[in-house]
């Protein structure tokens, strides 16, 4: 009868402790806002020791505690954390609540926050909490792409998710087959006058969007020029390959 009483006893205090837990959740937030990052101790009624927060983000991918609370809700801030003077706490340790809220966030602060519970006898339990900084493109900038052989120009956003590339010619048409517009590059497939004008790249997100532009101008003498050049390289590779033949059949040069 003892024995079977103790067993009872022993599954009662098993099953409570599978059952505490530590819940929160996705948080997502525009550059530069608040965010709360929610997080509670739920089905235990065992004494709290502590409240840790740790994070993992763009600024330093390896986990570490930045914040400490004590169950008189005293925090107790470690540095360097990368969030001096933006994090507080938001919560009220005697309702297991260990909520706390970062302000001003910036891009760096993208990753993971893991919030623990310290509790006695049982131990710790902890809950991962990601953060998503959400940032519509600022502003548009446009290159001429040194990896490329051909004409080639870069529109370059930053944002994040990352953004979509629209390129459009303003006033006048397309110039046609003469251009090429590919995601973030524009590429002019010939230099002749009929491109001239206005280019304008647009980089857009669910969240916001920007514009660059890119006046190209392109005289009649350069592009004579080009075609000039390309007839006297065809004319110099033509007279290459006649002294080669030349050679190879004779065995040696005509002079």
């Amino acid at each position: 009868m003892l024995r079977t009483l103790c067993c009872v006893i022993l599954l009662i205090v098993q099953r409570d402790t599978e059952s505490t837990r530590v819940i929160g959740g996705w948080r997502t937030v525009l550059l530069g806002e608040d965010v709360d990052l929610s997080c509670r101790l739920i089905e235990t009624d065992e004494e709290l020791e502590q409240i840790t927060w740790q994070k993992s983000t763009l600024e330093g991918t390896q986990n570490h505690n930045f914040m400490l609370i004590n169950p008189k809700g005293v925090n107790k801030f470690i540095s360097p954390n990368g969030l001096t003077g933006r994090v507080q706490f938001i919560g009220n340790p005697s309702e297991n609540l260990g909520s706390i809220r970062i302000t001003a966030v910036r891009l760096l602060d993208e990753g993971t926050f893991t919030c623990i519970f310290s509790v006695f006898p049982s131990g710790a339990y902890n809950t991962e909490i990601p953060l998503t900084v959400l940032d519509p493109p600022q502003s548009v900038n446009i290159t001429l792409s040194e990896a490329s052989k051909a004409t080639v120009f870069l529109c370059v956003a930053d944002s994040n998710p990352h953004p979509n590339y629209t390129w459009s010619r303003v006033v006048q048409p397309w110039p046609g087959s003469s251009v090429r517009a590919e995601g973030d590059k524009l590429h002019l497939l010939s230099l002749s006058s009929e491109l001239n004008g206005l280019y304008v790249c647009q980089a857009s997100n669910p969240y916001g969007r920007a514009t660059g532009s890119l006046n190209v101008h392109i005289s009649s003498e350069t592009s004579a020029a080009c075609w000039v050049l390309l007839v006297v390289i065809l004319c110099l590779t033509v007279a290459a390959a006649a002294l080669i033949w030349y050679q190879c059949k004779y065995g040696q040069f005509p002079w």
